[in-house]
Order: C-alpha cells, then sequence, then structure tokens
C-alpha cells in the first residue's frame, strides 16, 4: 500500500493540508468508478468540524488547535472508515446505510501499532507488522491483532449501535453494523461481523465544546451535585454542631460515587463512531 493511503500520517494534518488534499483525491481516483471532484459536506458545531465524503465512504473530525483558529486552520482529530455493505445485498439495515455511505474505496489499509499502547494480552503481534484492514476483516481479527480492547458496549437492543470496541491507546475505535452485531447473542457472533466503522483518532481527550449546549450543561450540573453530594456530610454536621463520624460519611457518600460513575459510563458511550 503507498504511503499516500497512510491514514495515521493525516492524524494533526490542518484542513487546508496539501497532504490531506491529495489523499482524498487519490481515494476518489480508486472509487468505481473514478470520482474526479470531491466536495464534503460539512457540518460545523463549536470549535468542530466535520467533512463527510459519502461517496468515498470516509468522514474527518476537525479540532481548533487554538481559540480563534480559522477553520482552515482547524486539525484532523480523528477519520471514520466506512465498511459497509452494497444495498444489493438483501440487508434493510445495510441499505440504509448505503444509500449515504459508499464503501471505502482504500482497503486494504495498512495499520501499524503505537509502541507506547499496552495491551491486556502478550501475545499480540509485533508493532512492526501492520495489520492489514480488509472489507472482509472480522472482529475476531482485530483483537487478534490489537489485544482486548480498554472499553466496549452497544449491541444490547435491535435498534441503536452495534457492538463497538475501543483502543485508545492505539487510537483505534470499531463500531460493528448487521445483524451479527445487535441482540442477546451480540458478543458471540459479533466476533465474525464484518460490516465496520473504523475511527482513527488522535487523542482520546475529548472536550466538552465537542458536544451539544444541553450536554455540556448537564454535564456541568452534575459534575455540581455530585460534588455537593459528597460534601454534605460535613456541612450537615458543621450546621448541626455534630460530630462527624465515618458512619454519617459512608453511605452518602457511596452513594454519591456510584451516581458520577454511572453519569461517567453514559457519557462515555457518547463517544461512538459517525454513522
Amino acid at each position: 500500500m503507498s504511503n499516500d493511503l497512510d491514514l495515521q500520517s493525516i492524524l494533526g494534518e490542518p484542513r487546508n493540508s496539501p497532504k490531506l488534499t491529495a489523499l482524498i483525491q487519490r481515494l476518489g481516483s480508486l472509487a468505481t468508478p473514478p470520482i474526479t471532484s470531491l466536495a464534503p459536506d460539512s457540518k460545523s458545531y463549536a470549535g468542530t468540524t466535520y467533512d463527510n465524503y459519502y461517496d468515498i465512504g470516509i468522514s474527518l473530525m476537525f479540532t481548533h488547535p487554538t481559540k480563534g483558529s480559522n477553520v482552515d486552520e482547524y486539525v484532523c482529530d480523528s477519520i471514520d472508515v466506512m465498511n459497509v455493505p452494497d444495498a444489493e445485498a438483501g440487508n434493510t439495515r445495510a441499505a440504509k446505510t448505503s444509500s449515504r455511505y459508499r464503501p471505502f474505496p482504500g482497503l486494504p489499509l495498512p495499520l501499524t501499532k503505537r509502541d507506547s499502547a499496552t495491551t491486556a494480552t502478550d501475545d499480540t503481534s509485533s508493532s512492526s507488522e501492520t495489520f492489514p484492514l480488509k472489507p472482509t476483516t472480522i472482529g475476531a481479527e482485530f483483537v487478534q491483532y490489537f489485544g482486548e480492547p480498554g472499553r466496549k458496549g452497544g449491541g444490547t437492543g435491535s435498534a441503536g449501535p452495534g457492538i463497538w470496541c475501543d483502543w485508545p491507546g492505539q487510537g483505534l475505535m470499531v463500531e460493528f453494523g448487521g445483524d451479527e452485531a445487535r441482540g442477546p447473542s451480540a458478543w458471540e457472533t459479533g466476533a465474525k461481523a464484518c460490516e465496520y466503522t473504523t475511527r482513527l483518532f488522535f487523542s482520546r481527550v475529548y472536550h466538552l465544546s465537542h458536544f451539544s449546549a444541553s450536554i455540556r450543561l448537564a454535564c456541568y450540573l452534575s459534575i455540581g451535585a455530585g460534588f455537593l453530594a459528597l460534601s454534605w456530610p460535613c456541612l450537615d454536621g458543621a450546621l448541626s454542631n455534630q460530630p462527624l463520624t465515618t458512619a454519617s460519611l459512608n453511605q452518602p457518600s457511596r452513594r454519591s460515587l456510584d451516581a458520577i460513575g454511572t453519569f461517567i459510563n453514559a457519557l462515555q458511550d457518547l463517544n461512538n463512531p459517525l454513522t
């Protein structure tokens, strides 16, 4: 595979980068039939812009490097690569997805392990070897090469996102689609799922500016309520002039910590690939 399709090297590039322009043109030439002119469907939010190229199955997210940056100076923070079956396959869910994104024409795509990352198992491939991301790559192959994911979820219902796996240290997140990735047995059948969206990201740090104003407000209120609940036994003891004991702290603090943990888990589930 030629270097102009090294997507991992695009991360951190500015939106007006000649290297990025060359990549999009190259992908257009690989499409069937070839596409000579590609314009993204751009969607902008606070400090974030998404460039969606439906005809070549790729979506790029750009974030501002510094406050007040021009949109063309935004840097590429993550890349979503879509591998969806053709609508003719007979899968209604696949047909719906294919009506927007076509399969990414740059497969097979070589992915490389990040040397600084650690995995949960020691029997994974050497970082000097590349992982060939192919149209037929299944979930079990991701785990065999990258090890057990640091986070995973989804697939619990017939609607909504399929199962997803996240390797934060590798800058890789994969959401699987199709019937195999949903339902009560999703984690057994999903190992053979080959419909996927692969996200390559530059950083695992997500800023609140990436979310809508209502979600940001909920974050602030929930965090504030959590700290208030944690400190309430101390305040209550001071106001009532009663001695502060371990028993008085134990139950309220535990409930508060449980609530904060539930909130953080819910917030993490928002970090799903674009569909």
